[in-house]
């Protein structure tokens, strides 16, 4: 698909005691203020001369909701202080964190800095006061000694770094939390906290808003997307300059960027979005010095990334306060919806559409040993796939024959005792795992893309994007922690489009166990066979990247799965060869063919 992108629905939040809806907020308080003034009027004159100041309001979506905090009271105890910082810390991207410094003392309010990361918890924490003796303090608030220390475990749901990149913790993860307080004006503050921030994740999830940056393959024909989570406050300028700043360092050496260097916002931490949903960027001039096709490529950008925001419906850019707006590059992101899946039936290669499989006449049947998996290179520019590939058993890759041409097929581009599911990526290379390291191949020949950070680890699956800038992949352990890990890793690539190295990059559903089977479905979300601490038996899991892993339905006796464009494409094959496809509602699986051998979609 190509941009201009369509505006997302804009979801409605859920309703708190602990969260205030800006809107009806706004207006209820301007209604006060005029009655206040009115009221004063017999006591204080409102100006009529002099100059008329204005303050500019923050741009905010009228259905956002923000978390309120409450500052320290009078006589509270260590615990009450402790928890009342913590609370006040999810309010902190609204308050510039003003309400949780109150909980410390001055030294140390002076002195934190909340913005090196953020801690998402679970649940409640279980804190306890303990004296200098180490021993429990009941009433705390009447204690005597120089100081208490309040602390006690916490369940981890994610770390998020001073960029904004969440990592899902794993299951059952706890850190243990520690608070020294001390008395400050006869009243307890918190004198020791380390840096950064301690936020629940019904509480993040509220005050923060996942936001995919855009970058540019190297061949900037696609749009590769960086997962980053920005305070929903003043959203369209956080995300701004999240592009400014540019890619991940993992993602760096394998993407490119429209942005001259050392653009900034003319006015740091400003993006006006206007009440019909025009988002003004205005940028230094190094804007200018670009020609107006890279002016186009960064149009494309901004708008990929600016549309995410709920309000904006249109982006105007500015550099120096001249307008350069022009019409967006058309960059293509992600596969397309009329991506057709691919499976073998009866050792035919064909298509599955509906309920119905049609064998492909341009393929010879397959032979020479059972098909366990297949893949199809994607298409640009609607053109045929240019490469079919199938496994044999799971001890070799080879090309599917061409009508008329079946010697092919006795021609492995990749062998060895365990070769796993083939990824055809967009340049035409097959991916693979052999024998525990990845291998790569085409019709021209193999490639080692150097991967340094693996040497020690057994690679059991591997994963192209339909960018062709990365690749999922899972390994595990060769000593005694033999648990696979799932991570996302970037492709450097040669003028020929050859992957040359993998640079180590995120690791993602962190809170699964056993992951096998992993698809891309859009690209920035994976679908993958796994467990979980929730349901042992084996099943279907999305994981977006720098987010939480979501349960799909059950399904018995998954084996292999396919999936496209998001997660309404996904097939199930199931260990008795029977195909299914995620029902209408997404709430079940429909059976769709058996007999099936095979079944995949391009890439």
């Amino acid at each position: 698909m190509t941009l201009p992108i369509s505006h997302p629905t804009r979801p409605r939040a859920a309703a708190a005691s602990s969260i205030i809806d800006t809107a009806r907020t706004a207006r209820r308080a301007a209604a006060a203020l005029l009655i206040g003034l009115l009221l004063l009027g017999g006591c204080a004159s409102i100006p009529t001369s002099g100059p008329v100041r204005a303050q500019a309001l923050p741009d905010t979506d009228p259905e956002t909701i923000f978390v309120e905090a409450e500052g320290p009271t009078v006589g509270a105890s260590a615990i009450e202080i402790t928890q009342g910082f913590i609370r006040a810390q999810a309010a902190g991207v609204n308050d510039d964190f003003r309400v949780a410094r109150e909980f410390l003392t001055d030294a140390r309010a002076a002195e934190w800095n909340p913005h090196v990361g953020t801690t998402v918890y679970l649940g409640e924490p279980a804190l306890v006061a303990t004296g200098a003796d180490s021993a429990a303090v009941e009433q705390d608030d009447d204690y005597s000694a120089d100081f208490v220390d309040v602390g006690g475990p916490v369940s981890l749901a994610a770390r998020v770094d001073e960029n904004g990149a969440l990592t899902e913790a794993s299951a059952g993860a706890e850190q243990v939390v520690m608070f020294r307080l001390m008395r400050q004006d006869g009243e307890w503050r918190i004198s020791q906290v380390p840096d950064g921030t301690l936020v629940s994740q019904p509480n993040f999830t509220t005050t923060y808003r996942r936001i995919a940056l855009e970058f540019l393959s190297a061949d900037e024909r696609y749009l590769v997307p960086d997962v980053r989570w920005y305070p929903v406050q003043n959203l369209a300028a956080h995300a701004t300059e999240g592009l400014l700043a540019g890619p991940s360092t993992w993602l760096r050496d394998a993407v490119h960027t429209a942005v001259p260097d050392r653009t900034t916002l003319t006015v740091a931490g400003t993006v006006h979005v206007s009440s019909d949903g025009v988002a003004v960027v205005d940028l230094s001039s190094q804007v200018l010095n670009v020609n107006t096709e890279q002016r186009s490529v960064l149009m494309a950008q901004l708008s990929a990334v600016l549309m995410q925001v709920p309000q904006v419906r249109s982006v105007r850019l500015l550099a120096a306060g001249a307008d350069i707006t022009q019409t967006p590059a058309m960059l293509a992101r992600g596969p397309s919806t009329a991506s057709e899946v691919t499976a073998v039936v009866n050792g035919r290669l064909g298509l599955v559409t509906g309920g119905d499989f049609t064998a492909d006449e341009h393929f010879e049947p397959l032979g020479g040993g059972q098909v366990t998996a297949v893949a199809v290179e994607p298409a640009d520019d609607d053109a045929l796939p240019l490469l079919t590939v199938v496994r044999r058993g799971h001890s070799d890759i080879v090309q599917a024959p061409a009508a008329g041409k079946p010697a092919a097929n006795s021609v492995p581009l990749l062998s060895g005792n365990d070769v796993s599911e083939p990824s055809v990526d967009r340049y035409g290379w097959v991916w693979s795992s052999v024998d525990g390291r990845i291998a790569v191949a085409s019709t021209d020949g193999r490639e080692e893309p150097i991967a340094e950070w693996l040497a020690a680890r057994r690679v059991t699956q591997v994963r192209a994007t339909h960018d062709g800038s990365r690749v999922a992949i899972v390994s595990t352990g060769t000593g005694d922690d033999r648990e696979p890990v799932l991570e996302v890793a970037s492709v450097v690539r040669d003028d020929r489009g050859a992957p040359t190295q993998l640079t180590q990059g995120i690791v993602v559903g962190g809170s699964l166990a056993d992951v096998s089977g992993i698809v891309w479905i859009g690209e920035s979300t994976l679908a993958v066979l796994a467990k979980s601490s929730t349901a042992p038996d084996r099943g279907v899991y999305t994981v977006p990247l720098g987010d939480w892993s979501q349960p799909q339905p059950a399904i018995d006796n998954p084996i292999a799965l396919a999936g496209s464009w998001d997660v309404r494409s996904l097939f199930v094959l199931k260990e008795d060869g029977s195909l299914v496809a995620r029902s209408a509602t997404g709430a079940s699986w429909t059976s769709v063919l058996t007999g099936v051998a095979a079944v995949a979609y391009p890439g």
